[in-house]
This record gives structure tokens, sequence and C-alpha cells, in this order.
């Protein structure tokens, strides 16, 4: 995997319940690939976008990851929920706005719209990189240690989770 050193993250020691917790988490990861569709996908662009080379693909995948785990299920308009209800998870932990998550999602749409250049030459977009992944990884966490993904076994309940998250 490539380190992002934006990221501010360093290596650490790790402890015992470190360990345990880690284990945990491994067994939550196992549930949530069997969740539903989209929470595996989610968890295999995350993977996809932690194990790339170039900080691009780590910023599509990452961004692809947030899409499956809070878009809508029909086709268009995805931009303005997605931001509402990112922004409705991270909030009251982090303080994450709608207008962070909107700022990293237009740089996905331009470049995949191809109105910026693509480049493999991050030039100032690490940061912004270390800004996406700090969002996924925030989700993801949020997600694993409250057991979220539980509520993608059925359309029924990802609709009544998702409906909570419409308030931001």
């Amino acid at each position: 995997m490539s380190h992002n050193y934006e990221s501010g993250l360093n290596s650490k020691v790790y402890t015992l319940s470190d360990l345990q917790r880690i284990d945990i988490y491994l067994n939550r990861f196992i549930e949530m690939n069997a969740a539903s569709t989209k929470t595996r996908n989610a968890l295999y662009f995350a993977f996809r976008g932690m194990s790339a080379n170039k900080w691009i693909d780590s910023f599509v995948m990452y961004m692809s990851a947030i899409e499956s785990l809070f878009s809508k299920d029909a086709p268009g308009g995805a931009t303005e929920i997605i931001k509402m209800r990112v922004a409705s998870l991270l909030n009251p932990i982090m303080g994450v706005t709608r207008k962070d998550v909107g700022v990293l999602y237009a740089l996905r749409s331009d470049m995949v719209h191809g109105r910026v250049e693509t480049s493999d030459d991050p030039k100032e977009n690490l940061r912004e990189l270390a800004k996406l992944e700090h969002i996924l990884n925030a989700c993801l966490n949020i997600f694993l240690e409250k057991c979220l993904y539980k509520n993608y076994e059925s359309k029924a309940e990802r609709d009544k989770f998702l409906g909570i998250l419409n308030t931001a």
C-alpha cells in the first residue's frame, strides 16, 4: 500500500487491546462484506483506493466507496444526497459539513467528466486526497463501531437508515 504522508497518520506500536479491537473489527469487516452488494462494493473500492499507486486512482476509488454507501438507488442527482448523508453521519462527531464533502465531490466530478486535466503528478491534490481518505475512514469506522452495515441487509432497513441521514 502507498502511504500518503499528507494524511498525518504515523506508525505506532500496537498494544494487546489494539490487537483485540483489530480482531473485533476484522469480524465486522467480514459481516459488512456479506451484508449487501453496496457494503461489499464500498469495501472493495476502499481497498482498491488504499492499494493504488497513483493519487488519482485512490481518489476515484475512495469517492466510489462513499457513493456506494450513501447514494440513492435511482439514477441522477446523487451529489446533494451524498453530501447530505455523509455530513449527517460525520458532522456531530468530526464537524464535516456538506460543503466539505461537496468540494471533494466536485473535484471527483471535474476529473471524471474531463473538466480538469488528470495527471499522475499530484501537485497540491495530495492534501485533497488526505481529506477524502480521512472522511472515508471516519465513515467506515462509524459503520464498524456501530455495526451500521447491518442496516443494509434489506432494502427496507437501508432506506430507513438512509432516511435518518437525510437531515444535514
